[in-house]
């Protein structure tokens, strides 16, 4: 049975509702408020007291004010008070470079370069695996004269350098000498960076991680694939890694461990300042059948602390080395109108089982200071040799 109300009660009815929803979006609105104008008036005096110096050096400086340099110098300014190595400013070429990299690709023809002191022209300190500039065959120590149809000088080495550092898909037309004997090639801008670094070590392989990137999970997943048989144990070299993310750094870890079991389920957990909590989950991969050792030193940070950490926390790994850096930062890029960035501090990572490693690194089971190690002798890697051959 149909019941009727009242036209009074309904608009009744429609009056209290749109006042509910007012009452809400006003509560909304306050606390949004609320938060803009926090440290308002601090705010509004350093804006004044950076118009106020600006006033005075275009009014009394001597020299010229170059405004991008002036705005970058700011604004990195701003982010180096903040105090945090994990947290800073880029310029817009660098910005462009930084993403480049977690893509896992490098800008450039792959050189570091140097200007020769006798002849001006540019030497070539070190040539990257898989660049352009190697597969070119310009080797270390060999001197590029020429860029593009422009001669290098002393005076115009930082240009030159630039455009050897170009983006992807443009090439550069170089004349570069090697054993007295001058080369012409046309060199592509651009590749695909490479993380991961495969070695037989008598019964043991020896895989060297740089870098946590887009593509670090394939290229581990194609070395451990293309293992050859009689292979019985593993040695992760972690030493000196730090770059990459939370989330490619789980990529690469899903190769190996199996279905989290303990704890949240995570690989991983991120939590912001506000207590939210970002999870990464593990997945059925397991790598199965071998004896692992990890190696550390003390520059091992953030990635490569939490791809240590999870190995042993899963009881598949021991760790020999030094005690890491201690470093839990996640951090994360912004970009800003004018294509520069800004990389912050957002969270804090915390690892499978163990607590955290913020602050305090990951203790090795097997401690072997690389001061030991010379040039002719890894310690490190030789005391994890070892103790592989014992099990």
């Amino acid at each position: 049975m149909n019941k009727k109300i009242s036209l009074g009660i309904a608009i009744t009815i429609v009056i209290a509702s749109i006042a509910a929803t007012f009452a809400i979006t006003m509560s909304v609105s306050q606390r949004i408020y609320n938060r803009l104008i926090a440290n308002l008036q601090d705010r509004i005096a350093s804006y004044a007291l950076i118009d106020e110096l600006d006033a005075v050096i275009q009014e009394n400086y001597y020299g010229t004010v170059v405004n991008d340099t002036r705005n970058g110098k700011m604004l990195s300014g701003y982010v180096d008070s903040l105090n945090d190595p994990s947290s800073y400013y880029l310029s817009k070429s660098a910005y462009s470079a930084y993403l480049s990299s977690m893509n896992g690709e490098i800008n450039g023809i792959g050189v570091n370069v140097s200007t020769d002191k006798k002849s001006g022209y540019l030497k070539v300190t070190s040539v990257f695996d898989n660049s352009p500039a190697s597969s070119a065959g310009i080797k270390e120590g060999d001197l590029i004269s020429v860029v593009d149809g422009e001669r290098v000088t002393k005076k115009n080495a930082s240009k030159m350098t630039d455009a050897l550092n170009g983006n992807k898909l443009t090439s550069v037309k170089i004349t570069y000498i090697h054993n007295n004997k001058a080369k012409n090639v046309s060199v592509m801008m651009g590749y695909s960076a490479k993380s991961v670094y495969y070695k037989e070590t008598g019964s043991a392989a020896y895989i060297k991680i740089d870098g946590f990137y887009a593509n670090t999970a394939k290229q581990l997943d194609e070395v451990i694939k293309s293992l050859p048989d009689g292979t019985e144990s593993i040695i992760f070299d972690l030493r000196g890694t730090s770059g990459g993310t939370v989330e490619y750094t789980t990529d690469a870890l899903k190769q190996i461990v199996p279905i989290a079991g303990e704890g949240s389920g995570a690989l991983a957990t991120e939590i912001d300042k506000k207590g939210n909590k970002t999870y990464y989950a593990s997945s059925s991969a397991s790598l199965s059948g071998y004896s692992i050792v990890v190696l550390t030193d003390s520059e091992t940070s953030c990635c490569g602390e939490l791809f240590a950490c999870d190995l042993r926390d899963f009881g598949m790994a021991q760790i020999v080395g030094e005690t890491t850096k201690g470093n839990a930062d996640v951090s994360r890029a912004f970009a800003l109108s004018n294509g520069s960035g800004v990389v912050l501090t957002v969270a804090k990572v915390y690892p499978y089982i163990t607590e955290t490693f913020d602050g305090v690194g990951v203790e090795p089971d097997i401690k072997v200071l690389s001061e030991k190690n010379t040039e002719d002798k890894d310690v490190q890697l030789l005391t994890a040799i070892d103790y592989l051959s014992k099990k």
